[in-house]
């Protein structure tokens, strides 16, 4: 049987293990015990070398890991060597020896490079603290993309072992690893429930042995076919639950509906395509059934998708197969041949692409060694993967095929034979089939590097739509000198569909991805909770990626309605919180808001059921979150942090668990069981409390920072120690407890002694004895940590001896100079022997001690003193002694130069005394004399205030930081500041003596102990304040009215309050939000529901309270009344600046339009604005006007329609003078050619001279500043003549030009092979003639470049935004904004076109046309040859009679005559906004069959619409800016189009 081990090392292991493992006898153990691989790691974090030399080696056995240590390494820098450079495949940490906790931040480096690197982490687990299962869990749960391995599954310890098979059952990136883990039953049932692939088999040489190992394996009681068996049978048996389900769901339906109709049949349909047994079917039925396509495969999809367009957009080309004569007849008639033939006919088309993909990717290392050798000279090699293997095929086949079988029948006329010359006409019809469509096949087969398995995957997609149908075609042909020279034209060529099959939209992917952290918030539709909350799911959460099979183009939209609103029932829409939901008939999302709650989030899963195609299987879904919340902008980034502390108040809390959490968002506290496995629950360390208690574990909110107490008992164990001796003598008995994982403290027996000085007896305590024994008959060691093993010991019952020794020292007193036998005593080592007896004795003898020796002090041996006696003469010494509030002594009385002898000792509560000094208070002269000074001495007592340490202990609260759990006191001090502990739900009373009861100590109590001290925190329940203390009854109501704010009533309910409490409603704060904002305010003055949160701080007696009643106020929107009284601030010849401070209290957000109506009937236009100062543009001059008013989102007011704010204006009035008599010439001379000017005089001086017979060729005009021409009517440059010079406007602005009633208008009139470059002309009226354009009536071979226009152009015929006609022309860069009106021949940019060429050009304004006019965007006529490039047209093209002439692009185009082929117009890469020209598309009326040369146009919804059309090649996906300038890219080498800051739409760069 082959084997891997999963875990083994080699090296030297010195201390306790003392073993050393080579590489050599690594293999030598392998091909003994037949093991393949080995995963190798080394002896320790700096010995990773040696697992190189043998990978090197034996690279076919050895799979390598890098041992690091995160807390030493540079993480980095290590296993990117190892790994990337040495080719090490996975990373080994062991958290016990090099001392980190296995969940440590610490290791995220290690982490976060193994996710990158696709490697996996073994790591070592079964040792407190540092690698238990629950934290290499956690680790886990951090980083689910990395795969972890527990390293021996809790090793020896039964409560780990269990711990890490639940820790992988939970979280399934976790691998077990059995070696050293002793239970053979543990094995079996991680088998059984984490799975055979997550369970390793490994031996941990050189630490056991590989016969143990597997032995532990194979007697473990698994039977692996069996349970196969059983896995079987459960899948079985889960597969009939779910078909019974599904069956009693349908049988359901059936009995609870008619099933005879129509729609009851589909109904039952879609239930049963929902059911597990229709999935089952398609399994059967071998289809693919994936529940989700992989993001590649999807990728992948979109670029089958933009080559199956590509395919189906080729041109349409029907080849002739068959054409076999039927019947024909024929006369001649002088020559001529009058003819009718029958064929039937079969024509093809046919655009197919056919292709396969192959990938296969692999990536290896080689290694080739050789040894030399005298007698046994080796060499091999070997190989191992860098990378995965992986092979991928693909084959599509996508395109259509056409098939038209008919009957032509030809009529013709001959010369001849019909060699030489023929016409005729044709006519041919028949039925037609057209069948598109696309399959994909994908086979995947991939083998993870360094495995020997690999896996396999196919995917199908594929779908066809056929189209059956009659066509008819009527057409002229003509031929001469044998068809050397032929043409036809058909006349008619139409195809009537009259069958389909299958679908021709095909649904590939869903549209919509949520971006990282993006959530849609659920906000109420109407701001008003009280009718509920919903709001209608928007569209684009359901949208998903198509294809018209037929059209082979592109889009993204949700499935639709016949009336346009998203068919719901397409889609299964599933929510994780079952406080949402949604309804499939409205699309609405409802929110069910449970009491106290202010913020959810819910998981919408939307997956589409629209009828899947042939071949093509896998669900489309994608998750959208969901939040509602009441919370403030500033609320939402509050979090608070929820944590749990087990234990109990008398032996202490650990915290276990914490998790941040957003203000008042729902959460659950962790279950009984999820408590155990945190704190590693073990029956001989810990008894079941109370728990939680009677707290609400379920749906829990926080408004402040927040610590549940889980309860739990700490088993004490006992230990009695006899034998205790006290200093009288006598003994005694002590009992001394410790909970599991500590040790007993024995400390205070050091202090014990017997100190008998009447018996002279004197002992210290040695050490503690037992005859105690644990499991296996070991001695019971007192100072260890209690294991399980102790604690049965110690249940049993255990008692312990205290061992002392003999503590005395024996005093030996020698008489020198008088006769007197030795004198001994016995004394306590360390003490000083008593003098007494000794001076009596040589009192008694009239002697005095002259000196003792060695020098007399306390003693730590026997010591034998030598006293000196002799007769000392002199006067009397005396020492006197100053206590300084220490107990009184005696005075010392001797002759002087005696001997002074042993001094009093004084004694003070709470000092400790330090000697005799001479000096009083600077106590830096101590008294060291030994023999008796002459006189009197007075010492004084020195004294140290005794220093003691104070413990705080918290009673239940919140731990203190360490620095704070002790303080050191001084003796007649204050106590100083003390540390303020915290408990959740309690207010601090202060500090006490006692855990109950005892006396309170403050910052200024009085240091009076004698000893070091505890004190207790006390604690009160803080009381919590009921939310029914205010009743905000129903809610009010009020009408909007400018600045008043609104007070809410309530009634304040004192007696909710607890007995004797004096809180008022003014200890409140009071803070409103109006529903549907994100901001408190202080009161309520605008119109909407508001909410009302009520708070109060907490404090040590109250909890703190924070309660939102919802819709305690409505304010509705008033209705507003606008008076007739508006002002008009300035009127010019297009337009009226209205002064909107008429319109008082107007909202920031309110649309503002107003509608402007020809008082004297015709023209109403309308202006929407929201600035203070309107300007209603693109008038008439000379106008009276009246201004409606419509007022529209103001968020206080009802909307307004139609007001009437000024009753009569007028625009300004047109001059009767004109600029010829005011006109400067004086600059002009005949000699220069190049002129710059200034003034609106000299502009008029142009026009004068030019009208006055100079064409001014050759000669350039540059404008050198802004312009106002309205003081003069104005004479078009060229009205008579015309202008053949240059005309540059630098853009500058050119206003106030007015013309009326002649032809040629504009600023030129007439331009003939000009050039005007640069003009920009606003606010200027072009009117009531012909050939009038924006900037020039007529165009005849000349240039119009970068010139924009916002004149009103309103005349007869031949009208343009910038050109009214241009024949020979060109239009380059101009962007019209102005009003256009004509009778006929009117375009945005040219009216009438002529062999022009129009390009990169923009329509933004009006395009009218009066009656059924020919009327276009871009251009209103095409005449022939012409030419429309890379244009664009937004704004509106509408004709008043009919509209077969309307067109978004082009009016018109002209056909001239049935051989000019090259004559027809060109319009390419032009694009225009949906519906900008009603139901018309780009051009309204093709004239003949060569008037549409080429077209490539497409429409677009919006400024960024990602447009799938292709007019220009590889801009499929691309916006409207993007296509435009790929277009000026590729032909002029440049970047012409951008969009400036505040608008929406392209325009060109540099243009004003």
């Amino acid at each position: 049987m082959k084997k891997i081990d999963a875990h083994s090392h080699i090296g030297t292991f010195g201390g306790w293990a003392g073993v050393a493992f080579t590489k050599e006898k690594l293999i030598e153990q392998m091909n003994e015990y037949d093991i393949e691989k080995t995963f190798l790691t080394a002896p320790n974090f700096q010995g990773n070398d040696e697992v190189v030399d043998a990978f090197q080696s034996y690279p076919d056995k050895i799979v390598p890991f890098v041992w690091v240590n995160p807390a030493l390494d540079d993480v980095e820098k290590k296993l990117n060597h190892y790994i990337n450079e040495e080719g090490f495949m996975g990373i080994k940490m062991q958290p016990l020896f090099d001392a980190f906790v296995a969940d440590d931040p610490v290791v995220y480096p290690v982490m976060d490079f193994a996710r990158e690197y696709d490697v996996p982490v073994f790591i070592h687990c079964g040792h407190p603290p540092f690698s238990l299962p629950w934290s290499i869990a956690l680790l886990a749960e951090k980083y689910p993309d990395v795969r972890v391995t527990m390293i021996h599954m809790g090793h020896g310890h039964g409560v780990y072992i269990d711990a890490a098979i639940k820790m992988a059952k939970r979280y399934d990136n976790i691998t077990l690893e059995m070696s050293g883990m002793p239970m053979g039953s543990k094995i079996k049932e991680a088998y059984e429930t984490v799975g055979k692939d997550r369970i390793m088999f490994g031996i941990d040489s050189p630490f056991h042995h590989p016969t143990v190992e597997i032995q532990k394996v194979l007697s473990c009681g698994l039977d692996e076919k069996a349970q196969e068996k059983i896995d079987e049978a459960s899948e079985k048996k889960e597969q009939l639950d779910g078909y019974r389900d599904d069956l009693n769901n349908l049988w359901t339906f059936v009995e609870e509906n008619d099933i005879t109709t129509k729609e009851a049949w589909a109904e039952m349909g879609n239930n049963l395509d929902k059911s597990n047994i229709a999935a089952d079917l398609l399994d059967m039925m071998n289809m693919t059934n994936e529940t989700e396509a992989s993001t590649e495969y999807l990728e992948s999809m979109q670029a089958l998708m933009d080559r199956y367009s590509d395919t189906v957009q080729q041109d349409t080309s029907w080849i002739e197969l068959v054409n076999k004569e039927i019947a024909s007849a024929k006369v001649n008639f002088y020559g001529l041949v009058i003819g009718v033939e029958t064929n039937f006919i079969v024509r093809t088309d046919m655009s197919i692409a056919i292709g396969s993909n192959l990938e296969y990717e692999v990536g290896k290392r080689y290694t080739f060694w050789f040894k030399i050798g005298l007698f046994r000279p080796e060499a091999g090699n070997s190989s191992m993967d860098l990378i995965d293997e992986r092979f991928r095929f693909q084959f599509y086949c996508m395109g259509r095929i056409g098939v038209k079988t008919g009957v032509n029948a030809r009529l013709y006329v001959a010369i001849g034979s019909g060699k030489l010359a023929s016409v005729g006409i044709s006519a041919e019809m028949g039925p037609y089939v057209k069948l598109y469509g696309f399959f994909v096949y994908e086979y995947e087969k991939m083998r993870p590097k360094n495995t020997a398995y690999a896996s396999t995957s196919e995917r199908m997609a594929g779908a066809l739509f056929m189209e059956f149908g009659l066509y008819f075609s009527l057409g002229f042909d003509a031929n001469a000198l044998g068809n050397l020279f032929s043409y036809s034209y058909d006349f008619i060529n139409s195809e009537i569909p009259l069958l389909t099959a299958g679908r021709a939209r095909y649904y590939y992917n869903n549209a919509y991805s949520p971006e990282p952290d993006e959530k849609v918030i659920v906000k109420d539709e109407d701001g008003n909770s009280t009718n509920g909350i919903s709001m209608k799911a928007p569209d684009t959460v359901f949208a998903l990626s198509y294809m018209d099979l037929n059209t082979g183009i592109q889009g993204k939209e949700p499935v639709r309605t016949g009336n346009n609103t998203v068919s719901y029932d397409k889609y299964n829409v599933t929510l994780s919180n079952s406080h949402f939901k949604f309804d499939e008939a409205t699309g609405k999302i409802s929110v069910e808001v449970p009491e106290g709650e202010r913020y959810m989030e819910c998981d919408m899963t939307i997956a589409y059921l629209g009828n899947k195609l042939a071949f093509s299987q896998y669900d489309m879904t994608v998750t959208v979150p969901l939040v509602w919340t009441n919370l403030s902008t500033a609320e939402l980034s509050e979090y608070y942090t929820a944590s749990v502390r087990v234990g109990n108040d008398v032996d202490g809390y650990q915290t276990v668990w914490s998790k941040k959490l957003i203000k008042n968002k729902s959460f659950d506290l962790p279950t009984d069981d999820e408590i155990k496995a945190l704190i590693g629950w073990n029956d001989d360390k810990y008894e079941v409390g109370t728990g939680y208690g009677d707290v609400q574990t379920k749906g829990q909110t926080l408004i402040d920072n927040k610590v549940f107490d889980y309860n739990v008992n700490y088993k004490k164990y006992k230990v009695t120690v006899n034998g205790i001796q006290k200093e009288d003598g006598t003994t005694e008995s002590r009992d001394y407890y410790a909970r599991f994982g500590e040790t007993f403290d024995f400390s205070d027996l050091a202090d014990t002694k017997t100190c008998d000085k009447i018996n002279n007896k004197y002992t210290k305590f040695a050490k503690l004895t037992t005859k105690a024994t644990v499991v296996g008959g070991s001695t019971f060691d007192l100072t260890a940590k209690i294991n399980s093993a102790m604690a049965a010991t110690l249940r049993d019952g255990v008692s312990a001896t205290a061992n002392y020794v003999d503590n005395s020292a024996k005093i030996t007193f020698v008489f020198t100079g008088i006769k007197h036998d030795d004198v001994s005593q016995t004394i306590e080592k360390g003490t000083t022997p008593d003098l007494t007896e000794v001076e009596t004795i040589v009192s008694d003898e009239g002697m005095a001690i002259k000196d003792i020796s060695p020098e007399f002090g306390r003693a730590d041996a026997d010591t034998t003193y030598q006293v000196v006696c002799g007769e000392l003469v002199g006067p009397e010494a005396t020492i006197e002694f100053d206590c300084n509030g220490g107990s009184s002594v005696a005075p010392v009385k001797k002759v002087e130069g005696s001997l002074v002898g042993k001094l009093p000792t004084p004694t003070r509560d709470g000092y400790t005394f330090g000697g005799w000094f001479t000096d009083n208070g600077t106590f830096k002269k101590e008294f060291t004399e030994r023999k008796m000074p002459s006189g009197t001495t007075k010492l004084y007592a020195k004294w140290t205030a005794n220093e003691y340490t104070v413990t705080f202990k918290v009673n239940g609260g919140n731990e203190l930081e360490a620095d704070k759990q002790t303080k050191k006191l001084t003796f007649d001090k204050t106590y100083g500041e003390l540390p303020t502990p915290e408990k959740t739900g309690y207010g601090f009373r202060g500090w006490f003596t006692a855990a109950d009861g005892g006396d309170e100590v403050t910052a200024d109590t009085v240091v009076k102990i004698t000893a070091n001290q505890t004190l207790y925190a006390h604690w009160e329940k803080l009381v919590d304040i009921s939310k029914d203390v205010f009743d905000f009854g129903e809610a009010e109501t009020f009408t909007y009215e400018k600045g008043v704010q609104r007070e809410v009533e309530y009634t304040f309910n004192a007696d909710k309050l607890p007995e004797g409490s004096k809180l008022t409603a003014e200890d409140f704060t009071f803070k409103f939000m109006r529903q549907g904002d994100s901001d408190y305010v202080e009161k309520p003055l605008k119109a909407g529901t508001y909410n009302v949160t009520v708070a109060r701080k907490g404090d040590n007696t109250y909890a703190k309270f924070e309660q939102t009643y919802d819709a305690v106020m409505t304010i509705n929107k008033a209705d507003r009344k606008i008076e007739a009284d508006g002002e008009v601030a300035d009127a010019g010849y297009t337009y009226l600046k209205i002064d909107k401070s008429k319109i008082d209290d107007l909202d920031d957000n309110a649309l503002v339009s107003y509608v402007v109506n020809n008082t004297g009937g015709g023209e109403s236009y309308v202006c929407v604005s929201g600035t203070d100062s309107d300007v209603i543009d693109k008038l008439s001059p000379q106008t009276d006007y009246t201004v409606y008013v419509n007022i529209t989102n103001d968020e206080n007011y009802n909307d307004l329609t139609n007001a009437t704010y000024i009753e009569n204006t007028t625009t300004k009035a047109i001059p009767s003078e004109t600029w010829d008599k005011h006109a400067d010439e004086s600059w002009y001379n005949s000699e220069d050619t190049t002129f710059t000017i200034n003034t609106a005089a000299q502009l008029a001086g142009v026009s004068k001279i030019v009208c006055d017979g100079n064409n001014m060729s050759g000669k350039t005009i540059i404008i050198d500043a802004d312009i106002d021409m309205s003081e003069y009517l104005w004479i078009p440059i060229g009205a008579w003549g015309s202008f053949r010079g240059t005309i540059n406007g630098n853009y500058h602005k050119l206003t106030g030009l007015v013309s009326s009633g002649m032809s040629y208008e504009g600023l030129v009139g007439y331009a003939y092979k000009a050039g005007i470059y640069n003009i920009y002309v606003d606010n200027s009226y072009f009117g009531n003639g012909s050939h009038v354009g924006g900037i020039v009536g007529k165009l005849d071979n000349a240039t119009v470049s970068n010139c924009v226009s916002h004149a009103v152009v309103d005349g007869n015929n031949h009208i343009g935004g910038i050109a009214g006609y241009s024949v020979w022309g060109g239009i380059y860069r101009a962007e019209n904004f102005g009003r256009v009106v004509a009778n006929n021949y009117v375009g945005g940019i040219v009216g009438w076109s002529d062999c022009t060429r129009t390009q990169n050009c923009a329509n933004f304004g009006l395009v009218y046309g009066k009656g059924n006019s020919q009327c276009g965007g871009i251009v209103g006529h095409a005449d022939h040859k012409d030419i429309i490039y890379n244009c664009y047209n937004t704004g509106t093209v509408y004709t008043t009679g009919g509209d077969s002439q309307r067109g978004a692009i082009l009016g018109f185009t002209e056909s001239h005559g049935i051989f000019k082929r090259d004559e027809g117009t060109t319009m390419d890469q032009c694009y225009y906004l949906s519906g900008c020209a009603g139901s018309k598309g780009a051009y309204g009326k093709n004239g003949g069959k060569y008037g549409i040369k080429s077209q490539k146009t497409a429409s677009f919804n919006g400024p960024n619409e990602a447009m799938n059309d292709n007019c220009e090649a590889d801009t499929r996906g691309k916006t409207l800016l993007e296509k435009l300038n790929v277009w000026t890219n590729r032909v002029e080498g440049q970047t012409v189009w951008e969009i400036k800051e505040g608008n929406d739409y392209p325009t060109i760069i540099g243009m004003p």
